[in-house]
């Protein structure tokens, strides 16, 4: 036999035993390692509109009006539509805040949340053609939605107003009903931002949606629990600093006729199914007697 030849039949052999030793290492850590057991269970894509399970929606407004309505009092949790930006009926310009909650208990908690869309249609527009976008912020604080329709909140419509997280108190005290200011203050509106719109548009009958890393991030903590769910808040960008610019979309509402329009929340996940732990050497029998077991 040639040198060459031997030569090759070395290498061939220890190529053999290589790949032997890399398959039995393998299948070692398969059956030794829980970080091969946390396998992906599924990918899902999961759509809650805001009529789901419980969810609501609302809009709260701070204006006084002409005839001395006082729509800081008023609840609009029945409506059909609710309302966000600047309204200038008679020139004298007020702000309109939307609030909207989903249910979003379908979702596993210890699911990975891959991507977040918020979804918003708006029905008409008020104002000059000037473009209108949006800005969402997390909502701190407990609310709700109510049963009026433009109307002054008492016990029987229960709902958030300019003024109150829901009916009970309206001293801006800091207590357990009420926002921390009118408007929302921290709880709402002064909250970090989490997503702007991401088109403007000077049409009606429109889309307008939410799709950034940080409103995933802030979803994820919904969803394991990092963070309470209390919902979003809904302000035209900039409201404040263009308060005297009229521009304002009509949203539609869980109450809205049309179910497709409602606002919705589209969400992709993984499931992460939870690691076993393995321990070397434990051995059926092991595992199967009241005796301690033992290893190796």
């Amino acid at each position: 036999m040639s040198r060459q030849k031997r030569g090759d039949s070395s290498r061939e052999i220890f190529l053999v035993l290589g790949l032997f030793l890399f398959i039995i290492g393998f299948f070692f850590l398969l059956e030794n390692n829980s970080f091969f057991l946390n396998s992906i269970t599924g990918y899902t894509i999961l759509e809650v509109n805001s009529s789901y399970m419980g969810g609501k929606d609302t809009y709260i407004n701070n204006g006084t009006g002409g005839g001395g309505e006082l729509f800081y009092e008023r609840n609009f949790g029945g409506a059909n539509t609710f309302q966000v930006g600047n309204d200038c009926p008679v020139g004298n310009c007020a702000i309109d805040y939307g609030l909207i909650w989903w249910n979003l208990t379908d979702i596993p908690s210890n699911a990975s949340i891959d991507d977040v869309m918020v979804s918003i249609f708006c029905e008409s527009k008020v104002g000059p053609t000037a473009t209108v976008n949006f800005t969402i912020h997390p909502l701190l604080h407990y609310w709700e939605e109510g049963t009026g329709s433009d109307v002054i909140n008492s016990d029987s419509v229960n709902g958030s107003t300019w003024q109150e997280a829901y009916f009970g108190n309206n001293l801006d005290d800091g207590g357990a009903e009420d926002w921390q200011a009118n408007g929302t203050g921290i709880d709402g509106v002064e909250a970090e931002s989490l997503a702007t719109s991401e088109h403007q548009s000077n049409g009606v009958a429109v889309w307008y949606n939410f799709n950034e890393t940080k409103l995933k991030s802030y979803i994820q903590g919904w969803v394991n629990g990092s963070y309470e769910n209390y919902g979003i808040l809904i302000e035209r960008t900039n409201s404040i600093i263009e308060l005297e610019i009229e521009g304002v979309c009509q949203f539609t509402s869980n109450e809205g006729t049309n179910a497709s329009n409602h606002p919705k929340i589209l969400i992709d996940y993984t499931e992460i199914a939870p690691a076993d732990i393995i321990f070397p050497g434990w051995t059926e029998t092991a595992q199967n007697t009241t005796s301690t077991p033992s290893y190796g």
